[in-house]
Parts: C-alpha cells; structure tokens; sequence
C-alpha cells in the first residue's frame, strides 16, 4: 500500500458522558490495538452493578482492493505489521493473528466484552457493524467465524429491536432492507426501544 505522511487517519469512535451520570464513571478505555475501532466506558450503578458501553464501527467489507487513506487499508496495514511481529517474537507458532480487520474487529471484540461480562457487568454495544445477522451464515447455515453472528454467540448478547419488536432495526443504508447497525445488550431487559427520524 502506498504510504502517505499524514496525521489523517480515517474511521475511528468516540463516546462521552454528560450531566449526572459524570460521577458514576469508574472506567473508560479504548481498543488496545490502537486503531480506534471501540471505546468503552463503564458506569457504577446502584448495588454495585457496572454496565460497560462500547460505541463500535467495523470498517466496510472490500470487493477489490481498498484505497490506501481508507479505513480497511490502515487497518490492514497494522494487522500486517502486528503479524509480522509475532512471528519474529514466535518462530515456531502454529498460530497468528488475523489481518482480516473484520476478522480482527470481532475476535478483539469478543475478547474485551467477554472480560466485562466476566467482571459480572452487564454490557450494551452500539454497533456499525457493516454486515446483517443474515450475512452472518455460510451456505450451510453455520455462523462464520468472525461475522457479527460470531460476535452474538460468542457473547451471549442479544439484538433489542429483536428482543422489543420481533424484527431487525430498519435499514441504516442506502441498500433497502440491509441493517448493519444494531444495539447489543448482554444481562439487560430492556423496558423501552425506539428509532429517531
């Protein structure tokens, strides 16, 4: 990929918290990889229980090969040189880390909201996720691993507009029927759910 000297990095998220729920922060953090695919902030609620809420963007899934200023591509490039460096460090391993940034999206995410839901907390996942649960499926009807479905299962986390409505959240692109933002939740009921237009 062609290399450019810029302090442009394309994607990336954010999260802040406002007014009184400022004193119940207790931890924030962002995604160790350093590619600013998730931040995370945990809130201390009453009888001790946390809920971590992780804003979240997956880079789009590429056809042809991505542009060098694109998201995928910086993502790509740093995977690459995180491999390269693992097995420098490790000669003889069988295993190493995906470069695939979708791939990588969903296997460091598992690892993080498994941690908090470990901690016992409970979790929320604002999801630009880039893929439908559909889409999540091989031929066979088996959940790839690394898709959004993978994500779900592994975590135990369940859709709300599913759990609410019976139905994914409508369409979030110019692509009829294609929803690829979801909400997440792991040990939450959720009493109320809605869209804003």
């Amino acid at each position: 990929p062609e290399h450019v000297n810029s302090e442009y990095l394309p994607g990336g998220t954010a999260a802040w918290v406002s007014k009184h729920y400022i004193s119940r922060v207790c931890d924030s953090g962002v995604d160790s990889s350093g590619l600013g695919r998730w931040t995370y902030t945990t809130l201390q609620g009453k009888q001790a229980i946390k809920l971590s809420i992780f804003p979240a963007y997956r880079v789009c899934n590429h056809s042809g090969e991505p542009g060098s200023l694109t998201s995928h591509m910086q993502q790509t490039t740093a995977l690459e040189l995180k491999n390269l460096a693992h097995r420098i460090a490790n000669p003889g391993a069988k295993w190493s880390p995906s470069t695939d940034p979708r791939t990588s999206f969903i296997q460091d995410l598992i690892i993080a909201v498994k941690s908090c839901i470990a901690k016992g907390h409970k979790v929320i996942i604002m999801l630009d996720g880039n893929e439908t649960w559909e889409e999540s499926f091989d031929r066979h009807g088996n959940i790839r691993p690394g898709s959004i479905g993978d994500l779900i299962d592994s975590c135990d986390l369940t859709d709300i507009f599913q759990q609410r409505f019976g139905v994914r959240a409508p369409t979030t692109t110019k692509t009829p029927n294609r929803p690829i933002d979801m909400i997440l939740t792991h040990g939450i009921d959720v009493a109320r759910a809605g869209i804003l237009e």
